[in-house]
């Protein structure tokens, strides 16, 4: 262990490491000659000899749970003055496990340290530890925590996030004004990602108490916090409920980040929120030419498919209102109509008068695929008014032979089910007798009379 070599050094560290792990026996023969070398060179108050101190201490590292009685030695440790040794027992004490819970208070502590990898290592081993101790014996720690907090400094707030939610749900609740100002003052997103995932331990009621900060997220000017915030709530169901309405406004503001938008998306979906104000919003975001952003939404939709064709029509219809480029607009046509053809009785079951009119609209348009499948669905309905018969006998004179035969069809269905239609269909093709010229009337007719033979 005192060969120059660092390689050597390494080599030795992990062969007493594994043999230490072997046997309780061995495993104290290995802690008593560490505590007596230690001891006889005076190692926990030198700053010399470092190198051969830290090979101690990882291979305490390495033995683990066998390393328990070497705890007051490390213990000690912690107050050494080299962030090196701190950091090697730091680690130990995480790997050593259930034994080393009395030292979760001194580590706690070092989550202020001003070493990077001293943090990072208090981290771990709290992350480790914590979930050990049952709930009541976290409260001791609950005026340290909020120390901590209260320093203001980022790169402590940074660790306390990180260890957060495994403090458990009573020291959250107690702490939430410290947790308030934890996350509205947080400068970076790493604060704020960890400390609402801490959240996520909390029951729906619970939740509750820390609505005034979610809110402040959601309108806050970082875009990481709004979509972290909107993960916790598409997990938590019943308590999205009450940030519906803040979701919307960030999905329907003009200037919001894409990846905020798409959040907002499955959110509203997931609480079955989704209105034709999200229509303009879902284009926007199927016309990105970013294909991360195209990936998740064609998942997020298909995952969320009958909230998606609910608004389907409202969406087809501002396609036919905007202006884009031809193969943009075929493209995303073409996803929409999958969700009309695999939801297409959840539509007409879920609001038939409305939805009608919507399917009517949808005739105007110049894809014929469109045209058919407005045909299809309209043939579904149950209340047909004669306008939308009307509309309906309209394209019998379409230029497309394939939006004629469903036309035919869609007709020959409603009569089926509904013979009351019948002679309002006839009526409208009457009057349409006098509209249109001799070869067009004559072509009708026979459609018509294939209509009635269905």
């Amino acid at each position: 262990l005192i060969s120059p070599d660092g390689l050597v050094r390494g080599a030795v560290v992990c062969a007493l490491g594994i043999i230490g792990r072997q046997s309780d026996n061995i495993a104290q023969i290995l802690v008593e000659q560490i505590y007596e070398t230690v001891q006889k060179n005076n190692l926990l108050t030198q700053t010399y000899s470092l190198f051969e101190f830290e090979c101690y201490l990882r291979i305490l590292a390495i033995m683990g749970p066998t390393a328990k009685n070497s705890v007051p030695l490390l213990k000690n440790c912690l107050a050494h003055p080299s962030t090196i040794i701190q950091t090697s027992s730091i680690e130990a004490l995480g790997k050593i496990g259930f034994e080393a819970i009395s030292c979760v208070n001194p580590i706690l502590c070092h989550l202020g340290s001003s070493d990077n990898e001293t943090r990072t290592a208090a981290i771990l081993a709290l992350q480790k530890l914590l979930p050990l101790m049952n709930s009541i014996d976290k409260n001791i720690y609950e005026q340290t925590l909020k120390e901590l907090i209260n320093s203001k400094s980022q790169f402590i707030c940074e660790s306390v996030a990180e260890v957060l939610k495994y403090f458990g749900r009573d020291i959250l609740i107690k702490c939430e004004p410290e947790f308030h100002s934890l996350v509205v003052g947080a400068t970076t997103s790493r604060i704020v990602k960890a400390a609402v995932e801490a959240l996520e331990i909390l029951n729906d009621s619970d939740l509750q108490l820390f609505g005034n900060t979610l809110t402040q997220l959601l309108n806050s000017g970082m875009a990481s916090a709004k979509k972290q915030v909107i993960r916790l709530l598409i997990k938590k169901k019943l308590t999205g409920n009450l940030f519906v309405k803040h979701v919307l406004n960030l999905m329907v503001q003009f200037f919001e980040d894409s990846k905020v938008k798409l959040a907002a998306f499955c959110f509203l979906a997931e609480m079955n929120a989704l209105s034709n104000n999200c229509t303009s919003v879902v284009l926007h975001l199927m016309r990105i030419r970013d294909p991360a952003i195209s990936l998740d939404l064609t998942n997020a939709m298909r995952k969320y498919g009958l909230q998606t064709a609910k608004i389907v029509p409202d969406m087809l219809l501002e396609l036919m209102r905007s202006k884009i480029d031809e193969q943009t607009e075929a493209s995303i046509k073409r996803k929409l109509v999958w969700f009309l053809i695999k939801y297409e009785n959840e539509l007409i079951d879920d609001n038939q008068v409305n939805i009608a009119a919507k399917f009517v609209a949808m005739l105007r348009d110049n894809d014929s695929t469109i045209k058919r499948r407005a045909l299809r669905l309209l043939a579904m309905c149950s209340n047909i008014s004669q306008r939308t018969i009307a509309a309906m006998m309209m394209a019998l004179s379409d230029q497309s032979t394939m939006v004629r035969i469903e036309c035919i069809r869609a007709l020959g269905e409603l009569g089926i089910r509904q013979p009351q239609l019948i002679y309002p269909i006839k009526d409208q093709l009457a009057q349409m007798q006098y509209a249109l010229d001799l070869r067009k009337w004559r072509q009708i007719s026979l459609l018509w009379g294939r209509t009635i033979a269905i």
